[in-house]
């Protein structure tokens, strides 16, 4: 199997599920452990994530309550 990038997989997934949009999210890795992180980096990778979805759902909501 090759490798795939995320974005190959955002547009299978956007041409299967016939969807206008597709969120993916990369985890902190800059190369250097692929899918398995260090024990020491799960926690903090989990909270930058939640910091950033958080973010993300705030300003949907903004858009949304424009008139």
């Amino acid at each position: 199997m090759s490798k795939r990038s995320i974005w190959d997989v955002c547009y299978r997934v956007k041409g299967v599920h016939n969807t206008s949009v597709v969120l993916a999210f990369e985890l902190r890795d800059f190369g250097r452990y692929g899918l398995i992180l260090p024990p020491e980096q799960i926690k903090p990778s989990g909270v930058e994530f939640m910091e950033g979805f958080k973010e993300l759902v705030n300003q949907l909501r903004n858009r949304l309550e424009m008139p």
